[in-house]
């Protein structure tokens, strides 16, 4: 069973680190790269101090930083644990793989996809009952945590378990915020 996950983990990376050209490239190394995403979290800052008080956008931007510190922890946590090598240093997948960036470290999980996950969850709740539109915050998690896929450097594999770590870790996060400040959880 494992072995056939593995086997599909395999083709889904091959066919989209292949359907890739050189057109798209640039882009997709551009959306990559974390510093590019800077202006994203200085406006996603702004706007917590424009909705919140000023006690409350402190103690929202307490939480998305520790939801963040907490999967940084465990992604360099399992990496070393579970030493998955990454798609580019694997020689039997190697050979089928276009090569655009470097690759070091481990694959398994996906820090790109985890953390971006992780940020963009805990902000939609947090921010959900000053703005309805704040679902559009997981327009970044997609394509930065796709972008892994493309370049060739993460498993479609690594990419969902970041994403379910991300999302459950802010959940966490989220839950213990509400109990701690006598709010309403997730129903709303």
């Amino acid at each position: 069973m494992l072995e056939k996950i593995l086997q599909y983990d395999t083709s889904w990376l091959i066919a989209i680190n292949n359907s890739g050209s050189e057109k798209f490239d640039a882009f997709w190394l551009f959306v990559t790269h974390t510093p590019h995403w800077i202006p994203f979290f200085l406006l996603l800052l702004l706007l917590n101090f424009y909705w919140f008080k000023r006690k409350e956008a402190f103690r929202n931007m307490f939480f998305i930083l520790l939801t963040l510190a907490t999967t940084l922890l465990l992604v360099a946590i399992t990496k070393e644990l579970v030493m998955r090598l990454r798609p580019l240093n694997d020689p039997s997948i190697a050979p089928h793989l276009r090569f655009l960036i470097p690759a070091e470290g481990y694959s398994f999980f996906s820090g790109h996809s985890c953390n971006s996950f992780s940020v963009a969850t805990i902000v939609f709740l947090l921010f959900r009952q000053k703005k309805r539109w704040v679902f559009w915050v997981f327009l970044w998690p997609l394509p930065y945590a796709f972008s892994r896929m493309y370049l060739g450097v993460h498993f479609p594999s690594d990419i969902f378990v970041g994403m379910l770590v991300g999302v459950g870790t802010a959940l966490f996060y989220y839950r213990w915020y509400c109990q701690k400040y006598k709010m309403i959880s997730l129903e709303k």
